[in-house]
């Protein structure tokens, strides 16, 4: 009963909308979800979140990989908009 309630709270948090501890959660749940997918090293992807939006920075390895972390990004809970503002560093192809 106790997780029931924890995820329903949960899930109202969630479309609320706000919070820094909101953003933190889609932050991470982010960066999880492309661990879980295999995406790579994730240490030159950057996620910030500004309410219920995602944007990811930084550079990775292929067009393929930029495409794929934004879509991976829009499909967490909470998250309305995703702007991929990523790079294709094609010296680092090798990922």
């Amino acid at each position: 009963m106790i997780a029931q309630e924890h995820a329903l709270f949960h899930q109202r948090e969630i479309f609320a909308g706000g919070g820094a501890s909101f953003e933190q959660r889609v932050r991470d749940d982010v960066r999880r979800a492309l661990g879980a997918c295999h995406f790579g090293p994730l240490d030159r992807l950057h996620v910030d979140v500004h309410g219920r939006c995602v944007v990811l920075s930084g550079a990775v390895p292929t067009p393929f990989h930029r495409k794929r972390a934004a879509e991976i990004a829009a499909q967490i809970a909470g998250v309305n908009q995703v702007r991929n503002q990523l790079d294709v560093d094609w010296t680092d192809a090798t990922a």
